[in-house]
């Protein structure tokens, strides 16, 4: 989202434009056990293989960002890093995707197109159990997993970084959504720990 207002240049009038992220003025939240951030923006891109060339476009991109296609619902790598993004799709983040890569797959930049929210903490999959239906254990999503899911009513992403932290992913449009309902979840477990 950018920020407009006119200024003069000699003249004539133009507008000052300043980029701003999805949560620039909603993030970060602290509770007890649990923190909410938006972490630094990064370059995201899908990648979704033409027919038959899955396997091209992965080589070629083990060869030029070192990190591999991932399975269903894998990721690799930190950053950069890939992660399953649906049926034929990927989500390359943290760098461009290599030149070769573009021969054997559609690339498509979404670096503004998404809202990236951290969720970590003892209670972050307290929290984050509020707001979706899917089954956040060990078993279900350990360290490295991601599944796109429903976070209350917005289709996203969620990747699992850590034991006790989570990565969200929302369209733009509905960052302050998230960061409302992620709120309203986080007052209510904490309302939890104060009457046990």
């Amino acid at each position: 989202m950018t920020q407009s207002s006119l200024m003069q240049k000699g003249i004539v009038s133009v507008v000052d434009i300043v980029e701003k992220s999805p949560c620039f003025d909603l993030l970060p939240l602290k509770g007890e056990g649990l923190s909410i951030t938006e972490p630094p923006r990064r370059p995201m891109w899908t990648l979704s293989p033409y027919d038959g060339k899955k396997d091209a476009a992965a080589k070629a991109l083990k060869r030029g960002a070192k990190v591999d296609w991932p399975a269903i619902n894998g990721t690799d790598g930190e950053f950069p890093r890939t992660q399953w993004f649906g049926r034929s799709h990927i989500l390359l983040v943290g760098a461009e995707p290599p030149n070769p890569v573009l021969k054997f797959a559609a690339c498509v930049d979404h670096t503004d197109g998404w809202a990236v929210v951290d969720v970590q903490g003892a209670h972050a999959r307290t929290v984050l159990d509020r707001i979706t239906p899917l089954d956040l254990r060990d078993a279900s999503l350990p360290v490295g997993a991601t599944a796109r899911v429903e976070l209350q009513h917005m289709q996203g992403a969620i990747t699992r970084l850590d034991t006790e932290q989570y990565e969200l992913m929302v369209f733009r449009s509905m960052a302050a959504t998230l960061v409302h309902d992620l709120k309203t979840a986080m007052e209510s477990v904490e309302a939890l720990d104060q009457t046990a």
